[in-house]
This record gives structure tokens, sequence and C-alpha cells, in this order.
């Protein structure tokens, strides 16, 4: 079941991002991709942020350390082993972090609550 709060979740997260910047057409793109792989598997979104996310890059979001954002990590290698489509996810991370510096802190402050919120639930299980 926890699958399904974490899919929840991540639909919430990007709404949240379409609507906070409507004038990205990634993040649209994004959502649709992502529902796309939940349709593939229910299990599937929560099963790779599991094996690729959380134990290259889960300290950082539990610490909510900004060099996640800003720092010049290249993370086209985890999303090519995870993506049906790759460009979908390095156009939504190329965004954030290029937005990170200008973003406001209540917007900053979402974001982390929402990737900190994903590792709980993903930890879980």
């Amino acid at each position: 079941m926890a699958h399904l709060i974490f899919n929840q979740k991540v639909t919430e997260f990007m709404n949240d991002l379409i609507l906070a910047y409507l004038e990205i057409e990634q993040f649209k793109s994004l959502k649709a991709a992502l529902t796309l792989l939940k349709n593939i598997s229910e299990k599937t979104p929560m099963q790779y942020f599991k094996q690729f996310i959380l134990p290259k890059y889960g300290a950082q979001i539990k610490t909510r350390d900004e060099q996640f954002f800003l720092a010049c990590n290249d993370y086209s290698g985890d999303i090519q082993q995870v993506a049906t489509r790759p460009e979908y996810w390095e156009d939504f991370i190329d965004h954030l972090k290029s937005m990170w510096g200008t973003m406001s802190d209540d917007n900053k402050e979402a974001i982390w609550n929402y990737m900190t919120l994903l590792t709980a639930i993903a930890e879980r299980t």
C-alpha cells in the first residue's frame, strides 16, 4: 500500500510544480511520463526511487543539502537506467537546478517537503 501513497504524493508534487511554473512545459511532460510509468506497474516509481535515488542521494535529501540541486552533479547515468523517456527527467532536473537560486523560499521548502516525504515513504517498506 505504501506504493499507492508514494504515487499519490509524486502526482501531487508534479501538479504543484505545474501550477507554480505554468510556463515550463517539461513539468507537464514529466507528469505524463510518470503516469505512463505508473500504468506499467504501480510499484515501479517507488521501486526506482528506492533503487536509484535513495542510496546515492538519500543523505542529501534528508539533510536538505542544497548541493543536491546546485552542484554540477550529472544525473544522466541514473536517469538512463530507469526512465522510459530519460529526456523528460533530465529536463526536470535541469529546470529545478537552474531555478533553485532564484526560487522563493516557500517553493524551496515545498520541494524539500515533498522530497523528504517521498524518502520517508520509500524507506518504510
